[in-house]
């Protein structure tokens, strides 16, 4: 192949409490605190497989990872540092502009775009968000819209619709169509929501 797609002047660092080097297979294997930095990303995990060749990374234990407003948590990953597109299982990802994703799988397809597989979908970064969306498949263009099936929506935990196939808009700017729904309470109206 034809290699890891270096950027002059942006070095690909790697450090741990143990690093080997396999010269016949160019693969580095990193255990203890990994942590890999590159261009404007970085990855922490317990333990790391890098090929220097292909730019592919198995990453495993408390993998943590961030790359210009996006931050991931899972309990593995496969990332290419050349493509910068990858998989995660069990794992939240924070995107830019408060959204807020947990699946099963999530794999990134596109610079913007990310699959979804057994996830769901929120705007509120809680551990109980006022509202979600929990789907068995979704795809996801960040800046525009969330694509879903079979997903059921939740208001507080509990279950008020079911849709076979639904779109929802996950623009910052205004526009028409659905609308997040917005739950509160007030001494006059006691619990209330609107947007709906």
């Amino acid at each position: 192949g034809e290699g890891l797609g270096l950027v002059t002047g942006k070095p690909l660092n790697i450090k741990a409490e143990s690093l080997v080097y396999f010269s016949d297979k160019n693969l580095f294997v990193a255990e203890g605190s990994v942590e890999i930095t590159y261009r404007k990303s970085r990855l922490l995990a317990d333990r790391v497989e890098f090929n220097e060749v292909t730019g592919e990374a198995i990453a495993i234990g408390n993998v943590f990872y961030e790359e210009e407003g996006e931050t991931l948590i899972a309990d593995q990953a496969e990332l290419n540092f050349d493509s910068e597109l990858g998989v995660v299982y069990i794992g939240k990802l924070d995107l830019e502009n408060n959204h807020y994703i947990t699946g099963q799988g999530i794999e990134k397809i596109g610079e913007k775009t990310y699959l979804l597989h057994k996830g769901s979908y929120t705007a509120c970064n809680s551990p109980r968000p006022d509202w979600q969306f929990r789907s068995s498949r979704a795809k996801i263009h960040q800046g525009e819209y969330l694509q879903a099936w079979n997903t059921v929506g939740y208001v507080k935990g509990i279950p008020v619709f079911y849709f076979p196939y639904f779109v929802f808009p996950i623009k910052t700017d205004r526009q028409t169509g659905f609308l997040v729904p917005e739950i509160g309470t007030s001494s006059s109206k006691g619990f209330n929501i609107k947007n709906v």
